[in-house]
């Protein structure tokens, strides 16, 4: 396995020229690939799955389904801009709602698949700088008009000594990318162990 690590560090957010490798990885990690459906796990974790459908190899999850490729948001605000039906969903305390407000997040409705197309691709993936928090989010254009935005939240200070987990993470056949906390980034290869 091997691991590269970037520091996109600025004073007030991130570095341009980081941002630029982390939309070329995107790029080619995600960009064309259609939509399969999101669900919500432990913890109220959202993924969406993208790809082709895999079955799990485990024996406990036989009857599960995944996507080849998986978002996953953690601890980050998030909404969604159907391009199916005209709503704004999300989760978490976003900042500057949009006019009109974002509705409280519907498991059952986004489950559903009646917010983003069916096969929708993806047409663009762009990093975000988050002001403020020296954090990236992540802006998920897809064809049928639907985008989804990852907002990363200030890290929770309670005092324990848990290390923060990624604002979000994307995982490949190949690689996982791990975004957050704070202004980096870490891509993780899997090399032949995984296919």
């Amino acid at each position: 396995m091997s691991t590269a690590g970037i520091s996109l560090g600025s004073p007030y957010g991130v570095s341009p020229d980081l941002l630029a490798k982390l939309t070329a990885e995107l790029a080619a990690t995600i960009q064309g690939l259609p939509y399969l459906f999101a669900r919500s796990s432990y913890g109220d974790e959202l993924t969406l799955h993208f790809g082709t459908e895999r079955r799990h190899t485990h024996p406990k999850l036989k009857e599960k389904v995944r996507g080849t490729h998986v978002l996953s948001v953690r601890g980050s605000a998030w909404m969604l801009r159907s391009g199916v039906t005209p709503v704004m969903v999300g989760c978490g305390v976003v900042p500057n709602p949009p006019p009109g407000g974002v509705k409280p997040f519907n498991v059952t409705a986004l489950e559903s698949g009646a917010l983003i197309g069916q096969g929708a691709k993806v047409a663009r993936a762009t990093p975000l700088a988050v002001g403020g928090l020296e954090a990236i989010g992540l802006q998920l254009e897809l064809d049928d008009g639907s985008w989804f935005m990852v907002l990363p939240t200030p890290p929770d200070r309670d005092g324990d000594d848990l290390p923060e987990p990624a604002d979000w993470e994307l995982l490949t056949p190949a690689k996982v990318l791990r975004v957050g906390p704070g202004p980096n980034y870490l891509v993780e290869e899997f090399g032949s162990r995984r296919a």
